[in-house]
């Protein structure tokens, strides 16, 4: 059964509603001066810091005693811009107490960091809160289109003077489903993130071959900014496969009459069977894990970093393999 997908970036987190609240209050919309909204709610200053913090927050929540921001004055402007959305985050969300380092090993991306889970917590809810900050969800619908989501991560970095890095965590949760970001830096993928209902699929850390994806892409997007590549892939999200093909061939007769029809040489015909047959497996198992996702589209964004896709997806019998060779994971499971 395909999957269903909600419309992408409704579930919001209370730090975003709150971030909400404040540009409201203070009837914002981008770009505006973050430090003049800033220094309404604490001290700011850009000093020294040690090794490895981007920012500090001082005296949060304590009584008759005004919060302090200090932002490292070594970290590079869109760099510092972010952190201090974050900063005044921790001044803001109720629960944040007492002094909080931000840590530099990227706001952006959490999971690189090697920190104790309520720390992790807490910076992740003030990058939820200078997200929706910087790139409110509801200017960001009104504004730029839904699938052009490179484009539109080079256009708000300009706009709000932010890194990629920033653009790209908060705009690929509003981008429509099915499409795959990433920054190349030097031709290799520095970093990666899918929109909603986009989980899963091809295997992109180092070197991409930037033509097969785009060859087998159903939409792209591209741009450069910052001096970084931004590529974007648009895949399927669901592949309706036959439910009871009307065919007595086995998966396995199948594939080998596809492989034939394709014209791969025998050396060929062993390498791609072995390689489909690993990436179906992983897809059957991602499917066994979360039953949102839709096996077919698995399969079909996995085959986009495989450099024998293309001659195997315009054969007419592939999704009737694939529906036979399904059946048959199943039935083994239930065996």
């Amino acid at each position: 059964m395909a999957a269903t997908h909600k419309t992408p970036g409704l579930d919001i987190t209370s730090e975003e509603r709150l971030a909400q609240f404040i540009l409201k209050r203070h009837k914002l919309t981008p770009p505006f001066d973050l430090e003049v909204l800033v220094r309404q709610y604490a001290d700011l200053a850009y000093d020294k810091v040690p090794d490895g913090i981007d920012g500090i927050s001082l005296f949060l929540k304590r009584a008759n005693k005004k919060p302090k921001i200090i932002i490292s004055s070594k970290i590079s402007p869109v760099r510092q811009k972010f952190t201090l959305a974050h900063e005044l985050g921790h001044v803001l969300i109720p629960w944040h107490l007492g002094t909080v380092f931000s840590n530099a090993a990227n706001h952006d991306d959490l999971s690189t960091m090697e920190e104790d889970d309520e720390y992790l917590a807490i910076e992740a809810e003030a990058n939820s809160f200078a997200s929706e900050l910087l790139i409110p969800s509801d200017w960001f619908r009104k504004n730029f289109s839904l699938e052009k989501p490179a484009t539109n991560i080079g256009q708000v970095a300009q706009i709000q003077g932010i890194s990629v890095d920033a653009a790209m965590m908060k705009i690929a949760r509003l981008t429509a489903p099915g499409w795959t970001i990433v920054t190349l830096e030097s031709g290799l993928v520095k970093r990666i993130y899918r929109s909603p209902g986009t989980k899963g699929g091809a295997h992109l850390d180092g070197l991409v071959d930037c033509h097969r994806y785009s060859k087998l892409a159903s939409e792209r997007d591209s741009t450069e900014v910052m001096s970084k590549k931004l590529l974007a892939w648009k895949f399927p999200i669901a592949v309706e496969l036959p439910l009871a093909p009307k065919d007595h061939r086995d998966w396995r007769e199948v594939l080998d009459n596809i492989l034939i029809a394709a014209q791969y040489n025998q050396a060929d015909k062993a390498h791609v069977k072995q390689s489909l047959n690993g990436l179906i497996g992983v897809a059957y198992t991602e499917v066994k894990r979360d039953d949102s996702q839709d096996f077919g589209a698995l399969v079909w964004r996995s085959l986009a970093s495989k450099d024998y896709a293309s001659k195997l997806l315009r054969q007419p019998d592939f999704k009737i393999f694939l529906a036979k060779k399904l059946q048959s994971l199943r039935d083994k499971q239930r065996s």
